[in-house]
């Protein structure tokens, strides 16, 4: 057995498992060995044995019965702040999500079934946050900017793991949050601006979970009359949500404003030109860019190419000219540095960790990129490939990166 891993303390990781299912508290405590675990089946046995046993981290499942676990989360981050919260939640469960951000109360949300190597990693990653956090509040009045960076930081894993449970897009948020980084440092902004431009972008279609289907499933440019008017509505909606957490304030300005036009056309302020925020205006070119290829713009999926021309007619329109103009450039500086190939499903093995999302010829979702490979997960996907009729190839990580 390995040791138990140790906290800033010099003692053993202490982490509390809650869940109403004896099976899903075994494999946590079987993939968490290197720390020292104890299990609750309920809040209520979780808060009895918090009396006397001061956790680490609590990991929580949402559904059990009497008491949703964001609830429960929402708990322990009044009566012990400074315990690293992580929620279990189900696929493609949205309103988990929102509640799970509205207070601030998760650091991250991990989807069942889990891989054991990301499930120690939020662990770990969780408690150093903390720790530099504690240092920075240690240090108040100090370094102003880092500890609003530190503070971002600890609400990305959050960000993240909503991105991932996105059904309805297949992963055009993590798309676009990773293209717009890239762009962003292209373009040598701070790392704060950075991480806060990556943070937009994964949270960038929060308002859009209130829409109805129809208004979700009609692509933008065919949208007319009161299925417009409930679309415009939701820049306003997900920044009314970033903005119950401090933290996320600067998030929330560039999610509200990512619809402005340059022409002045856009919504829901009308800004036009210098009056939209910069971020908002670098976040556009990405996510128009992404939406054009993907459909979400129009009925027809753009080629690569097509999607670069459609950014040139909209300079000055939809988009800021610079920024178009930047981005094309950073697109032609990306396109000549060599990309990972990637392989045959027939070639996929076990424990491989995909690099980039593996998605349909359709453009749906079938597993995101940071998963860890299993041979029941590879068969499903050459099911689900055979079925959707085309032949995809997987870029995973080499294995030094695993």
């Amino acid at each position: 057995m390995n040791q138990p891993a140790e906290s800033a303390g010099a003692r053993p990781l202490r982490v509390l498992c809650v869940d109403d299912e004896p099976g899903v508290r075994a494999a946590l405590r079987r993939e968490l060995m290197d720390f020292e675990v104890e299990e609750a089946g309920s809040g209520a046995q979780a808060r009895a044995l918090m009396q006397n046993w001061s956790p680490d981290v609590v990991i929580s499942d949402q559904r059990m019965p009497g008491e949703e676990g964001v609830d429960f989360l929402s708990w322990v981050a009044d009566a012990h702040p400074r315990v690293l919260r992580i929620l279990l939640t189900g696929y493609g469960d949205y309103q988990t999500s929102l509640k799970a951000i509205n207070g601030g109360r998760v650091f991250a949300l991990l989807e069942k079934p889990w891989s054991r190597d990301e499930l120690q990693a939020t662990v770990r990653a969780g408690v150093e946050v903390l720790a530099r956090e504690g240092e920075r509040e240690r240090l108040a009045g100090e370094f102003q900017g880092e500890q609003e960076h530190e503070q971002l930081a600890l609400f990305m894993p959050l960000l993240e793991g909503m991105a991932k449970l996105d059904v309805h897009k297949s992963g055009h948020a993590r798309r676009v949050a990773d293209l717009v980084q890239v762009f962003a440092r292209f373009l040598k902004l701070s790392e704060a601006r950075v991480q806060e431009l990556r943070a937009a972008a994964l949270a960038h279609e929060l308002g859009e979970l209130s829409l109805t289907e129809e208004c979700r499933n009609t692509p933008q440019l065919r949208l007319q009359g009161a299925i417009q008017a409930e679309f415009q509505r939701h820049p306003e909606r997900g920044a009314e949500v970033l903005r119950g957490t401090p933290a996320l304030a600067a998030v929330a300005r560039i999610v509200e404003a990512h619809h402005e036009r340059f022409d002045g056309k856009g919504f829901p302020a009308g800004l036009a030109g210098e009056e939209i925020p910069v971020p908002a205006r670098v976040l556009a070119v990405v996510d128009t860019y992404d939406s054009a290829m993907y459909g979400y713009l129009a009925p027809r999926r753009l080629s690569e190419a097509e999607a670069r021309q459609y950014l040139q007619t909209q300079r000055g329109r939809l988009l800021d000219p610079r920024a178009v103009n930047a981005f094309l450039r950073c697109l032609q500086q990306r396109s000549r540095a060599p990309e990972p190939a990637g392989l045959p499903l027939e070639q996929l093995e076990p424990g491989m960790v995909l690099a980039e999302d593996l998605v349909s010829r359709g453009g749906i979702l079938l597993v995101p990129a940071d998963h860890r490979l299993t041979a029941a997960l590879i068969e499903r996907i050459g099911a689900l490939a055979a079925q959707d009729g085309g032949r995809l190839r997987a870029v995973v990580k080499p294995a030094r990166n695993r």
